[in-house]
């Protein structure tokens, strides 16, 4: 980085009295803003790569603590990888979508352009976590309109640069991946909104019995002479689950603690999503 900075030596003189003359120097570094820039050219999009490589690694590390761990250290780390990991992705294409190659067989651009099927798969995120709080779900169509643009800028710079090359090979099988992984993020955001979660919850709608028509045609069967009888059936009554005696072939600790627990979440998760609970 030396080449990079110019010394530029300052002398100031000056009395004070009985003194004499007083000699300061000054050393100021200027620095070469034109080896600066093409350095930051040279290096800027391989370093961005790399960084949004490193927060995707520590994503899938570091991904599914956050559920199970009350550590603020590791939330706020994995709050922070989450909200950095799409923008450097969107910066690094940005900055690709900007590069043009030197020559026609310019090898590193051809390496360059195979980084754009890489970090359309960076968009697509891990699969440890796809929304860090419930709010992120509601998020899905600014995702959607991100997935719209940033997969036709992937193409259009792995087209307009495909040349006949083995790095197909790896490109072509990536960027498909890469879609595929950022079709199915936008699906789970949309699927898991708080209206598309309410309406998975709600079934069919079940009136229940008609009685009014079953008193009309019972009225009118009467009149008419036929013979009429009916019961009174006796209720169900309800009985208490016995978890322990449920088989847990894979001899999971607490498995029967487990079992109810998930039996009342399927009753009470429609608190969740603002419905009220039906018997």
């Amino acid at each position: 980085m030396q080449h990079l900075m110019d010394p530029l030596h300052i002398v100031i003189k000056g009395s004070s009295g009985f003194l004499g003359s007083i000699s300061v120097v000054l050393e100021v570094v200027s620095i070469n803003w034109e080896k600066l820039g093409e350095f930051s050219n040279k290096w800027n999009l391989p370093i961005m790569v790399l960084f949004s490589l490193l927060v995707q690694i520590l994503l899938i590390l570091l991904g599914n603590r956050r559920k199970y761990t009350g550590n603020d250290y590791i939330r706020f780390t994995v709050w922070v990888l989450y909200n950095s990991a799409d923008w450097l992705a969107l910066t690094s294409l940005s900055i690709l979508s900007n590069t043009k190659p030197l020559c026609e067989k310019d090898k590193d651009y051809l390496i360059k352009v195979l980084w754009a099927p890489f970090l359309l798969l960076h968009l697509g995120g891990p699969d440890t976590i796809t929304a860090y709080s419930l709010e992120d779900n509601e998020l899905w169509a600014r995702h959607l309109l991100q997935l719209l643009g940033q997969a036709f800028w992937a193409v259009y710079i792995f087209g307009t640069s495909l040349k006949p090359t083995l790095l197909n090979f790896v490109a072509i099988p990536v960027l498909f991946a890469g879609l595929v992984k950022y079709v199915e993020r936008t699906c789970i955001l949309w699927s898991a909104s708080s209206k598309r979660f309410r309406e998975s919850l709600l079934g069919e709608p079940d009136p229940g019995p008609n009685y009014e028509k079953f008193m009309d045609e019972y009225v009118l069967k009467e009149n008419e002479g036929f013979e009429l009888k009916w019961t009174v059936a006796q209720a169900p009554t309800a009985v208490a689950r016995d978890y322990k005696k449920i088989n847990n072939p894979l001899n999971i600790p607490n498995g029967d603690v487990l079992r109810a627990a998930y039996d009342f979440f399927v009753v009470y998760k429609r608190l969740f999503a603002d419905l009220i609970l039906s018997f």
